[in-house]
């Protein structure tokens, strides 16, 4: 699977394992990995149900690729 942050996105986007990913506090208290516009993550994982992602404002978008 492939994660793409649009290079068109004005923040970031936090992208985790659980529903507890957030963005809040310092860098040491944030949980997942943070993308800005156009960085790209490339994971092996079974299920799309494995993947949580949060942006930092409202109307981010992440572009993604599944191969099978």
């Amino acid at each position: 699977m492939v994660i793409q942050a649009d290079d068109a996105n004005t923040s970031y986007v936090m992208v985790g394992h659980t529903a507890g990913t957030t963005l809040s506090g310092s860098v040491g208290a944030r949980a997942g990995l943070k993308l800005n516009g156009g960085e790209t993550l490339v994971v092996a994982l079974g299920s799309f149900a494995k993947i949580f992602l949060k942006a930092a404002v409202s109307g981010q978008y992440v572009n993604v690729a599944y191969f099978n």
